[in-house]
């Protein structure tokens, strides 16, 4: 009987070793990935800048995924009842129990976040300075519902819970919860404005590429290990200059690299593939 595609399946292996998922491969291997895709963290809302530093965090950070889970079903219970609520069901009476709960996750995600943004501030100024040739200075910085400075996990708390308690009618009126890590926001700007609002498609491009070396850099540094680059169509809408910079980038790195022209990879000691007809060959 012949085998239809449901009956195709894949299978992972470490070190001839079976893993039981593409997750739990994942855990052992560290990546960085840059695709066309990761655009939309600099063109689209916060939900993909947020996205961007969580995914971070938990490479580096033993629990933080946990710790995010953890936020995440809280927010959903919370915001159920605040449905509730507003439906007359519940009293507003029982939201002190979710408010703590969110208020402990979510200060030790905004002081984990913090932390991860001010690490990376120097490799991410130095990379896009290197790739700009000079003539941009990029800059991020953690935006919150409050100014988060240099507060302690315990401070960080006791504002938020006091954000939360303040927020409960509007909150009711929404039937979401307004304040938290989760409305969290990473401002990226090129010479101190807006890479979102004013920068070019070009320039957007630039700065997912240097949140992403500056990411591997940061990776290798907290796990000594340097991490496989997966790179897809990367050198679209980059001038020479910016094209050699990351030529010069990727030496010596394990880099995976996709692109419809390989005229620049040919000019590298790098080995270049063609996929010609399905067939995948050695130029």
């Amino acid at each position: 009987m012949s085998r239809g595609l449901g009956d195709v399946y894949k299978r992972q292996t470490l070190n001839g070793i079976a893993k039981t998922s593409a997750a739990a491969l994942g855990e052992e291997i560290k990546a960085v990935v840059f695709s066309p895709a990761h655009l939309t963290m600099i063109k689209d809302g916060p939900a993909e800048r947020r996205k961007f530093l969580d995914l971070a965090l938990c490479q580096i950070r033993t629990g933080y995924k946990k710790l995010l889970s953890d936020y995440n079903r809280s927010l959903a219970q919370r915001n159920m009842l605040l449905r509730d609520i507003a439906a007359g069901k519940m009293s507003a009476d029982t939201l002190f129990i979710w408010d703590g709960n969110l208020a402990r996750a979510g200060a030790k995600i905004i002081y984990q976040r913090r932390a991860y943004v001010a690490a990376l501030e120097e490799p991410l100024s130095r990379i896009h300075s290197g790739l700009s040739g000079g003539r941009e200075q990029i800059g991020a910085r953690l935006q919150g519902a409050f100014d988060y400075g240099d507060l302690a996990v315990e401070e960080l708390e006791r504002r938020l819970l006091s954000l939360l308690e303040s927020a409960r009618s509007e909150d009711i009126y929404h039937r979401a919860t307004t304040v938290g890590p989760h409305r969290d926001d990473l401002d990226i700007t090129l010479n101190g404005i807006s890479a979102r609002k004013y920068g070019s498609q070009g320039q957007q491009r630039s700065c997912v590429l240097s949140l992403k070396l500056a990411e591997a850099e940061i990776l290798q540094q907290k796990t000594n290990e340097a991490p496989i680059a997966l790179l897809d169509d990367v050198m679209s809408e980059l001038d020479e200059g910016r094209k050699q910079y990351l030529l010069t980038c990727m030496k010596e790195k394990q880099t995976f690299v996709t692109s419809c022209d390989d005229t620049d990879f040919l000019k590298t000691d790098g080995e270049v593939y063609r996929m010609d007809g399905g067939v995948l060959n050695r130029v």
